[in-house]
């Protein structure tokens, strides 16, 4: 599944966005957790 940066930063700043987004938006946030933790 291809993420568009654009749907991170709406999600993040607190913006409406679409289901299949917010679905995106969950997935870069376990994406990043991984990353950090690395």
């Amino acid at each position: 599944m291809h993420c568009p940066a654009q749907a991170v930063w709406a999600a993040e700043a607190g913006e409406k966005v679409a289901h299949k987004e917010k679905l995106c938006y969950a997935i870069a946030v376990k994406v990043y957790a991984r990353r950090e933790a690395l």
